[in-house]
């Protein structure tokens, strides 16, 4: 699994009584903890490769925001409305951080 289906819809816990909820302990040899419990949804094409970039960079030492921008502009990571820009690559990071997908 590489996404959490809990968040997604907020279902209950009522058909599995071995998960944690409301006046429900959890039970953790009846239940499959989920290693993307944060993740409503799989990553994008756009994202995983967002991400690799990123991970790159940072590897490379590359940590303050013109110098992201600069190396995301050189890349073949293309932001969706065009070019990089400080402006909108917090805003994407923002939206992205908010659950919503590319």
């Amino acid at each position: 699994m590489t996404f959490n289906p809990y968040l997604a819809g907020l279902k209950t816990n009522a058909a599995e009584p071995g998960k944690g909820s409301s006046g429900n302990i959890e039970r953790p040899q009846a239940v499959g903890n989920i290693p993307w419990q944060t993740r409503p949804a799989e990553l994008t094409a756009f994202e995983m490769t967002l991400a690799d970039a990123l991970q790159a960079m940072f590897r490379d030492g590359v940590e303050t925001l013109p110098d992201i921008v600069a190396r995301l502009n050189a890349s073949t990571v293309q932001h969706p409305e065009g070019s990089w820009t400080e402006q909108n690559y917090q805003s994407l990071m923002n939206r992205l951080a908010a659950g919503a997908s590319v």
